[in-house]
C-alpha cells in the first residue's frame, strides 16, 4: 500500500545549533530513515538550526525522506504555527514523537486544512491531561514508552494506550568479541545526562566511598558524563568528557558491570540499562519501577537504598562467576524484550 508519513518530532523543531545530541534525539534521528525504507513519503519539519546535522545523519536515507525547514523562529510553538504553509500535501499519517503542548496549535492548523491523517503519538513522558484529551478527541492512536508513562494518561484514555518501545540500532550493542585483558579491576559504569541529579550520579559515588577497603582497591567507577569538566576527588572515580553516540557501544564493552540509580518519576525508560544488558552487563539498578521491569527475568541486582547498593557492588567485585551469568541473563531479556522494531511499528499503527 502506499503511505506518507508526517514525522512531527518537537525536538526537531527547538533551536539546537550547539547542543549535544542525546536521550530521543538519538531515536529520531534513526526512525526517520527507517521509516522512509517504509513508506512512500516522509516529510520531517525542522528548525533551520538542525540542517547540518540532519545532512550528516540522514546521508543514507531513502530519497523517501525530505526535511523541510522552518524560519529560524526558535520555539516548538512558533516553528509549528510555521508547518501549514511548509507542508502542501496531505499525509496518510502523522507521527507526533513527544505529547509537546506547544506543538499543538499548530497540528490543529494542519488538521483545519486537511493536510493530516491518523495521528500516532509515541509517549516518552507523560502528557499533559489536557493535550491527551485533545488528541483523543482528534482520534489519535496512543503508544508509549513504558508502561509507568502509560499509566499518567487520563483514567477514561488508558486502555487506548500501547506500550511499545524498545533500543534502536540494537546491533551495535553486542558484548566483546574478544576477552578484554585483565588489569586486576572491575569496571562500573553509570551513563546518561549526569547533570541531571535523578541519574543518581552523587549516590554512586557515595557507595563507592563506602565500600570496604579490600574491594575499592579493585573497583572502579567510570561516569559518562556530565557537561562540564567535571573531576571528583575519589582515585576510584573517573569522570569521562561527553562523546559522540555512536562511541557509547565500545566504551560499554570496556565495563564489567552497570549502574542505573537513577530516582523519580523523570525516569521513563532508560535506553542505557537496555544498552548495557544488550552488552551483557549484569545491572546493579534503584527500585524504580521502570527499572525493575527489566530485570524480572534476572540479569541484575535492585538497590533500594545506600546499603543495598553497597552490598551489590560489593558482591559482583568479588564474584566474577555471578557477574557473568547474570550478564548473559540481561541480554537475553533484552533480546527478547526490548529491541525496537520499525516495521512491526508501522504494520500495528500505520497500516
Amino acid at each position: 500500500m502506499t503511505r506518507s508519513i508526517l514525522y512531527i518530532a518537537p525536538t526537531f523543531l527547538a533551536y539546537r545549533l550547539h547542543k549535544r545530541i542525546r536521550g530521543v534525539q538519538v531515536f529520531d534521528l534513526a526512525f526517520a530513515p527507517e521509516l522512509a525504507s517504509l513508506a512512500d513519503r516522509v516529510v520531517v519539519p525542522a528548525d533551520w538550526s538542525w540542517r547540518h546535522r540532519l545532512r550528516e545523519y540522514f546521508a543514507a536515507a531513502p530519497p523517501s525522506l525530505k526535511v523541510r525547514y522552518t524560519p529560524p523562529l526558535f520555539r516548538p510553538l512558533w516553528n509549528a504555527l510555521t508547518l501549514p504553509a511548509l507542508i502542501h500535501q496531505r499525509f496518510d499519517y502523522t507521527f507526533l514523537g513527544n505529547p509537546a503542548r506547544g506543538v499543538m496549535p499548530g497540528l490543529a492548523l494542519l488538521r483545519a486544512r486537511g493536510l493530516t491523517g491518523q495521528i500516532v503519538l509515541q509517549a516518552n513522558r507523560a502528557p499533559r491531561h489536557a493535550v491527551a484529551r485533545q488528541l483523543a478527541k482528534w482520534g489519535c492512536i496512543f503508544t508509549a514508552v513504558s508502561q509507568q508513562v502509560a499509566d499518567q494518561f487520563p483514567e477514561e484514555l488508558r486502555d487506548r494506550v500501547s506500550v511499545f518501545y524498545g533500543v534502536i540500532g540494537a546491533g551495535a550493542f553486542h558484548p566483546p568479541k574478544a576477552t578484554r585483558p585483565d588489569d586486576g579491576l572491575v569496571h562500573f559504569g553509570l551513563v546518561g545526562k549526569l547533570d541531571n541529579a535523578w541519574k543518581g550520579a552523587d549516590r554512586a559515588v557515595a557507595a563507592f566511598a563506602d565500600l570496604p577497603a579490600e574491594v575499592r582497591v579493585k573497583a572502579r567507577l567510570h561516569l559518562l558524563s556530565f557537561g562540564d569538566d567535571r573531576t571528583i576527588a575519589d582515585p576510584c572515580v573517573v569522570c569521562h568528557p561527553w562523546m559522540p553516540t555512536e562511541a557509547v557501544p565500545e566504551f560499554l564493552r570496556s565495563l564489567d558491570v552497570m549502574l542505573v540509580p537513577s530516582f523519580g518519576p523523570q525516569e521513563t525508560f532508560s535506553q542505557s540499562i537496555v544498552q548495557g544488558m544488550l552488552t551483557e552487563l549484569p545491572i546493579i539498578a534503584s527500585d524504580l519501577p521502570v527499572l525493575t521491569e527489566k530485570l524480572t527475568a534476572g540479569g541484575g541486582i535492585i538497590a533500594g537504598d545506600h546499603a543495598a547498593l553497597v552490598n551489590a557492588i560489593t558482591d559482583l567485585v568479588r564474584d566474577p562467576a555471578r557477574r557473568k551469568s547474570l550478564g548473559q541473563e540481561a541480554r537475553r531479556t533484552a533480546l527478547s524484550r526490548y529491541i525496537w522494531d520499525s516495521a512491526e511499528f508501522v504494520r500495528r499503527f500505520m497500516n
